[in-house]
């Protein structure tokens, strides 16, 4: 506590000069320290006010308790002495009557340590820090005092007393007064829930003051989305029971009648024309009135002003009530404002990768006007390379009105990774996989990939690398070379060549052409003598040179767990360039991510794709569809579903394929970025005919992104069971889903 003894003996007035100063009562912190401090000079006039500023000064160094003055006059003038009280040093931190959680978990929310000077302000933090720890856990009534013990005024002894109480849940909710929306719909809504069977696993029941409070304006958004504008809670009562075990939570409402749109007009700074920007808007007369789309209507007409460099216009939605047809009559009031240019674009967080890689994907630049649009898509495609596990950019103004300044902001994630895997299949049976890659080489985006594949029946190898912006231009160029063995049934494959890979862009930063050229020797041999004759017209060796024209566009807005977006790709190769092969493939795949409630994600995945031989060849076998495995159809082993030559009833694998992967993401323990996902497989492929004979399954997994990578574990069942197949299948992998 700061103190200000100004001991005069007698009322004299301001008068007289400073004649000395001391210092008294510190220990360890040096008086010239101290004095350092002190503005107030032997000889200076005496000044009351700045002896309280010099007392302020040293208080505030956080080294002392107390800071007391002490005047005397003397023939030589006012002597004035500063009388300090020292923190004490923490020598010894403990806890006490804990025994519903560990003191090590307790530990990680002291910011106290040992070795330091006493701060009685943290100290009280700290207990708060700790009561909302218990309170969390359910411990709603649980005590914490910090008692300080000090020896000598130079050591201290903390202890935080910790008091757990009773684990107190929330045994029921009540709704009073609600006759339009039902209880279960506003419950929905709330982060406060009841207690249920699985509340030691989910947390469901925990009560917490702050979040219950801001359970009541999201009870309030509930019925503002519905067209109950006038909806108010008017009372709101939280008791807990004698033995404080349960607590009982009461919300009484007041709806209020049911509002539509009535007029929607713009009026202001129109940019381009009334029609134009009010058909950007999603709100229209007839509809049940919703803050939140009135909110996404802002969020629009805002962006199509940032993106003509109004960066700091002023939507303002005003709204005249019909009381007698229930109407809202909404105006968006535009102000634009004045055109703002970028200053200067800063770069901060990045420890490892280079300031250039991170400028190249910033669709925003000095000199340009602001864009909106632009920064949303910086982000995104700072999210998309995957080098961070978190990207902030944010903007402050600049030296002029005009001017702005964007502040890019990293947090780094390790790029480098060895990942393993392992699946089962009927033909290979365990499948071992293995990787090294480093996707951010040195900080300059390059990227690196040693891979493995390894079973019974398989060996593939394949070393690679990638060169995402060549010569500092956004075209990208790699090469990889590959060396794969393949034992089937009735013969083994044996390939190894290399292909290179050029990448330009089509139509801005999000869609990209690709060629790529291959140039392949497969030697197929130990064909059994009761092999399809498809295999047997392929036995001995054949050189593929081929080319592959794609296209491909990607709006994702994480390169890992991608919550929106999608990602397109269509190609083509062509096989004939040379070499004894003839075949052109068609590959046309497309994914989608819708943002659900509840930070969850529904993801869609469809594929097709054709394969047809020319010049009087047939396509090789192995350049055939096949499904099945966990990046495919599953549920069913890997490349187990294809069509069977009706001789051998060998796998021949089909000329036309086609898949469609539907799953639910949903968070399991978000920090931990550990997920869950539920998925719905269909697809086959054939030879003849097309999306007959579809095949089905269903199942669990989940996701993880580990220290290795992205960890995917993952279960299928497979809905139509044929003779020969299992009944479900079980795979896991690191690396990213479709």
């Amino acid at each position: 506590m700061l103190k200000e003894v100004l001991a005069l003996g007698k009322v004299l007035a301001e008068t007289g000069t400073v004649g000395k100063i001391n210092i008294t009562g510190n220990r360890r912190v040096d008086t010239e320290a101290i004095t350092a401090k002190i503005k107030t000079k032997v000889g200076d006039k005496y000044d009351s006010d700045q002896i309280r500023e010099d007392i302020k000064s040293i208080y505030d160094t956080g080294f002392f308790d107390d800071v007391v003055v002490d005047l005397t006059d003397t023939a030589i003038g006012r002597e004035i002495t500063f009388i300090v009280r020292e923190r004490p040093i923490i020598k010894q931190i403990t806890i006490t009557g804990n025994k519903e959680l560990t003191e090590e978990k307790i530990k990680e929310f002291i910011t106290l340590k040992t070795n330091t000077t006493l701060n009685r302000i943290v100290l009280r933090e700290t207990a708060d820090k700790i009561k909302a720890l218990y309170a969390n856990e359910g411990y709603y009534l649980a005590k914490v005092e910090p008692i300080v013990s000090v020896e000598n005024d130079v050591e201290a002894q903390v202890n935080f007393q910790i008091d757990e109480g009773a684990k107190v849940r929330v045994k029921k909710i009540t709704i009073i007064g609600n006759q339009k929306m039902p209880e279960k719909k506003i419950k929905k809504v709330m982060n406060t829930s009841e207690a249920g069977f699985f509340s030691f696993i989910t947390k469901s029941g925990t009560y917490q003051e702050f979040i219950f409070q801001n359970d009541l304006n999201l009870i309030l958004g509930q019925y503002y989305d519905n067209g109950y504008i006038q909806a108010n809670i008017t009372d709101s009562k939280v008791t807990v029971t004698g033995d404080k075990k349960w607590i009982y939570i009461t919300i009484a409402v007041s709806e209020g009648e049911q509002f539509k749109v009535g007029k929607v007009d713009v009026q202001g700074d129109i940019l381009t024309t009334k029609r134009e920007l009010i058909e950007k808007v999603k709100t229209k007369s007839g509809d049940i009135f919703s803050r939140k789309t009135v909110g996404q209507d802002i969020t629009k007409i805002v962006d199509v002003y940032g993106d003509e460099g109004y960066a700091n216009a002023d939507i303002n939605p005003l709204t005249a009530l019909n009381l007698e047809n229930r109407t809202v009559d909404l105006t968006f009031d535009i102000h634009k404002g004045e055109q703002v240019y970028i200053e200067k674009v800063n770069i901060a967080g990045n420890v490892n990768t280079r300031d250039k890689v991170i400028r190249r994907e910033v669709e925003v630049a000095e000199g340009e006007l602001y864009s909106s649009t632009g920064i949303k898509r910086s982000r995104n495609n700072l999210r998309r390379l995957g080098y961070f596990e978190d990207v902030s950019i944010t903007t402050q103004p600049g030296t002029t009105e005009n001017k702005m300044v964007v502040d890019v902001e990293v947090r780094e994630r390790p790029t480098g990774s060895f990942s393993i895997g392992a699946g089962y299949s009927s033909s290979d049976n365990f499948i071992f996989t293995g990787s090294i890659s480093q996707r951010n080489l040195f900080g300059t985006g390059k990227i690196l990939n040693l891979d493995a594949t390894l079973s019974s029946k398989t060996q593939r190898y394949n070393l690679s690398f990638t060169e995402p912006w060549l010569f500092d231009k956004p075209i990208s160029a790699g090469i990889d070379i590959f060396k794969v063995t393949k034992e089937y049934a009735d013969f083994t494959r044996d390939s190894n060549g290399f292909d290179l890979r050029f990448g330009f862009p089509l139509y801005k930063r999000d869609t990209r052409g690709y060629l790529t050229y291959k140039l392949e020797q497969v030697e197929v041999t130990d064909v059994a003598a009761n092999a399809s004759q498809l295999i047997k017209d392929q036995e001995g060796k054949n050189m593929i040179s081929s080319i592959t024209a794609a296209v491909r566009r990607d709006t994702r807005d994480d390169f890992f767990f991608p919550t929106e977006g999608s990602v397109v790709n269509a190609s083509v190769e062509f096989a004939g360039l040379g070499g004894d092969v003839n075949f052109v493939k068609y590959v046309l795949e497309g994914v989608r991510y819708f943002p659900m409630s509840w930070d969850t994600v529904l993801a869609t995945r469809g594929l097709v794709g054709f394969l047809q031989g020319y010049g009087g060849k047939e396509s090789p076998v192995y350049e055939r569809f096949y499904l099945g495995g966990i990046n495919s159809l599953r549920g069913f082993a890997t490349r187990s579903v294809s069509p069977k030559d009706p001789v051998t009833n060998e796998l021949i694998g089909g000329n036309s394929e086609a898949l469609l992967n539907i799953e639910y993401v949903f968070p399991i323990f978000p920090e931990q970025k550990f997920r869950g996902v539920i998925f719905f497989d269909t697809g086959n492929a054939w030879d003849d005919s097309f999306l007959n004979d579809l095949r089905y399954s269903a199942g669990i997994g989940i996701r993880w992104f580990s220290p290795l990578g992205p960890l995917r574990l993952e279960w299928g069942y497979n809905m139509d069971r044929k003779e020969g197949e299992k009944a479900s299948q079980f795979e896991f992998s690191v690396g990213s889903a479709f």
